[in-house]
């Protein structure tokens, strides 16, 4: 199975068990300890990506720049989604091992 397709499984599995987050809220579960990771869109503009970046570094939450805003959506549903956090700690953890076997 690719990398991604196994990351987007895990994603799926994390959707279903409603153990994500979007948008503000991502930095309102941050600084509530809760966020576990965070994966950020490729094409997310600047500014988003510096004040995620700049956030989540504070509250110590794991970030990964994966897919791109429409494949985020996608995966929800939605057109297009900047940014999306994993609420489960083992889920993340999977997440960021084949994240980093397939560099």
């Amino acid at each position: 199975m690719l990398t991604q397709a196994k990351i987007d499984a895990l994603i799926g599995f994390a959707i279903k068990a409603r153990r994500i987050a979007l948008g503000e809220t991502i930095l309102i579960k941050a600084r509530e300890g809760k966020c576990r990771l965070v994966l950020l869109a490729n094409d997310a503009s600047e500014g988003t990506q510096k004040k995620f970046l700049d956030k989540l570094g504070y509250y110590q939450c794991s970030t990964l720049t994966y897919g791109t805003k429409e494949s985020l959506g996608n995966l929800l549903n939605k057109e297009a989604v900047s940014a999306l956090a994993i609420l489960d700690n083992n889920i993340a953890k999977q997440i960021e091992k084949i994240a980093k076997v397939g560099d």
